[in-house]
């Protein structure tokens, strides 16, 4: 990633967070019930700019509330299913979103750019 690229994500990310703090009890209510009605053990936030995207089921709209990004909840299974993760990169996702214990695992899809980031659930 070039240094432009890497700038880009690092000041989309400080706005990510500015959102997860807002909307934190929104975040954790819609995680919760993913785990709690065993729809996944791989909750994924995905945030993003686009007007409409072909992925989870949306939960904050920017033109609705004080946010920088549309944030739409997914799982891993969805995201294998659309060719998003590769399945052969499976294993080493569960990995890494195990590793990251009690954190919120976000795709940020931000022009051509996608990259999963993964943040503490209390900030």
């Amino acid at each position: 990633m070039d240094n432009n690229i890497k700038e880009k994500m690092t000041s989309n990310l400080v706005q990510i967070q500015d959102d997860l703090r807002v909307f934190e009890t929104m975040f954790n209510t819609a995680i919760d019930a993913v785990h709690i009605q065993d729809v996944s053990h791989y909750p994924i936030l995905i945030a993003h700019q686009e007007d409409t995207i072909a992925l989870g089921l949306p939960i904050i709209k920017r033109s609705d509330a004080a946010s920088h990004y549309d944030y739409a909840l997914s799982t891993l299974e969805e995201l294998v299913g659309k060719n998003v993760v590769a399945q052969e990169k499976v294993n080493d996702f569960i990995e890494k979103y195990k590793a990251s214990g009690d954190s919120y695992c976000i795709l940020v899809m931000i022009d051509e750019i996608a990259t999963f980031a993964f943040q503490a659930r209390k900030l």
